[in-house]
């Protein structure tokens, strides 16, 4: 394996953009995402995670699947999605907002949502430029 293949833009960490391909369920949806562990994203799931009861833990301090996916729902909210293109409700565009973000991000029943968007936050920072600039045009 060249090294080359596992090497990201780091300077896109902290900096959203449009990722496009979020899975068959998602046709002509795009997100606008900071990466996952960018310094906000960071900052936030160590003051989360520091906020979670030692009795709530196990194996050595692992949090509960809940935890984990609450963590990374607000890390999400607050750190990472900034925007959407392509939802509707009822056949009518879906504006983004923070509260039906949440919403989205929260609901169990929603959970393709959160998948995709934690997907997307994932890889946002392997596109190669040209990518996102494809992207961004659509």
């Amino acid at each position: 394996m060249d090294i080359k293949e596992i090497k990201i833009d780091s300077s896109k960490l902290d900096h959203a953009d449009w990722v496009g391909d979020l899975g068959r369920d998602f046709n002509g949806v795009r997100v606008k995402v900071r990466a996952v562990e960018n310094k906000n994203w960071r900052r936030l799931r160590l003051k989360l995670g520091n906020q979670i009861p030692l009795k709530r833990r196990v194996d050595g301090g692992n949090f509960l699947p809940e935890d984990q996916d609450k963590i990374i729902a607000t890390c999400l909210l607050e750190a990472s999605l900034e925007d959407w293109e392509g939802l509707t409700m009822n056949g009518a565009p879906l504006p983004y907002s923070k509260e039906m973000a949440q919403k989205l991000l929260t609901d169990p029943d929603y959970r393709k949502f959160f998948d995709a968007v934690l997907q997307a936050a994932s890889t946002v920072a392997e596109q190669t430029r040209e990518e996102a600039q494809d992207i961004a045009k659509n």
